[in-house]
């Protein structure tokens, strides 16, 4: 329990509650006087030119001015302190995001859990095999990609399927971060065809679902289910006046990971007003999306390009060398010329 932070004394004592009450009174009073006399003394003093005043003004003067400068001092440390902690926690969140969809979802209406019968053998076997293709097994995770079709409407989502799932899809290995994805779809009871879209597209337009939808569009895309379209259904977010919305769409198109993506995304990284689709996009752009190796290095000419740019904030100077980072595993910060004598040399 929390500690009661009420006075333990609450009550208050009665007039007859004990001898001499009436002697405590008095003396209370007489102290009471005696305290205003003071008070009037002291306020009147300096009013009647007494040399006193003179001296009063510049010492409180000078003790406001001292104490408004650390306040302020400490209200700007504080601010960067705390825009320092909210780029971590939201670069978290954002990575946590990868595995996207809660398994609320499955009460939401895009999975009822009574409609279809589930193996808990076919879970366990899931399960296992996930459990293997998490640590990089290559038998695993060829395995996955065959057999998770026949997991759908058997299998679900759990916290302990969801810790193997982030796992694979954090591995750099992109043919085990796709069979990650498509193991996703398959325990969220999606089929990676035009079936399962039409049934995710709709879902996206419920604010309960759209983070999920959101992601889920960029997995079925990668999953070469009607990418194009998947690729204009996910646009048509990013001019969304919700930046978290706007944020989502910027994922999913880094899950979907096509050449037309990487334009859109620096694009977004570059323009978009909200400081957390700027690092979405970057960082899809990195490690967080889907992209080949070479896709990846057409985007990096266009941040190094920008690394010295004036017109970019700090905030994403530092989200461009990090992707950069991701990239290339050197590590220049952001000290432009660096950068470009790397591309150089690498491109």
């Amino acid at each position: 329990m929390l500690p009661d932070l009420l006075p333990q004394d609450s009550q208050t004592d009665s007039p007859t509650s004990a001898p001499g009450a009436e002697a405590a009174q008095c003396s209370q009073a007489e102290v009471a006087r005696a305290l205003v006399k003071v008070e009037h003394d002291t306020t009147i003093a300096p009013a009647l030119g007494s040399p006193a005043a003179p001296r009063v003004a510049p010492t409180l003067q000078g003790g406001l001015s001292r104490t408004l400068g650390v306040v302020l001092y400490l209200s700007v440390g504080f601010a960067l302190i705390t825009l320092l902690a909210w780029s971590i926690q939201n670069a978290a969140r954002r990575i946590r995001s990868w595995a996207s969809s809660s398994t609320s979802n499955w009460t939401s209406g895009i999975r009822r859990t009574g409609t279809r019968a589930r193996s808990s053998s076919q879970q366990a076997q899931a399960e296992t095999l996930l459990q293997r293709m998490a640590t990089g097994d290559p038998a695993a995770i060829d395995q996955v990609l065959v057999e998770s079709g026949d997991w759908i409407g058997k299998t679900r989502r759990s916290p302990r399927t969801n810790q193997l799932l982030m796992a694979a899809l954090n591995q750099h290995d992109l043919h085990a971060r796709g069979a990650a994805l498509q193991a996703t779809l398959a325990m969220d009871g999606i089929a990676w065809n035009e079936a399962g879209l039409n049934q995710v597209e709709l879902a996206v337009r419920n604010p309960s679902q759209q983070a999920w939808a959101l992601w889920t569009l960029g997995a079925l895309g990668n999953r070469g289910v009607e990418q194009e379209r998947v690729v204009q259904i996910l646009k048509g977010y990013l001019d969304d006046s919700d930046a978290r919305t706007r944020s989502g769409a910027v994922d999913g198109l880094g899950i979907v990971a096509s050449d037309e993506t990487v334009s859109i995304l620096l694009d977004r990284f570059r323009n978009d007003p909200s400081p957390l689709v700027q690092e979405s996009a970057a960082r899809n752009l990195g490690e967080g999306g889907m992209y080949t190796h070479q896709q990846q290095m057409s985007a990096a000419g266009n941040l190094i390009g920008w690394m010295d740019d004036a017109q970019l904030t700090p905030p994403q100077r530092a989200w461009a060398a990090h992707a950069l980072l991701d990239i290339s595993g050197q590590h220049f910060g952001t000290d432009a010329t660096a950068w470009q004598r790397w591309y150089s040399t690498s491109h």
